[in-house]
């Protein structure tokens, strides 16, 4: 039964270089992945934090706004004829 001839050994062992170097792109293709897929996350974790900082400032900035807002008001109140 095991007795392969030269054509059936040649066979085999081209499928199997075959297979190896699928493999070997496969790991190669996986790794890239990965490297995007943690570039990708610094990414959204660097916006993220940005658009928690320019959500911050511009509460900040609408706070004042109506302060500044209504203190016109109570002066315009006061100057009123």
């Amino acid at each position: 039964d095991f007795n392969w001839n030269q054509e059936e050994l040649e066979k085999w062992a081209s499928v199997a270089a075959k297979k190896e170097e699928e493999n070997i792109a496969l790991q190669k293709y996986t790794l890239a992945d990965e490297l995007k897929i943690k570039e990708l996350t610094l990414t959204v974790d660097d916006l993220t934090k940005k658009s928690v900082e320019k959500k911050s400032m511009l509460e900040n900035e609408t706070t004042e706004t109506k302060s500044n807002q209504t203190e016109l008001e109570k002066l315009a109140e006061r100057f009123k004829i």
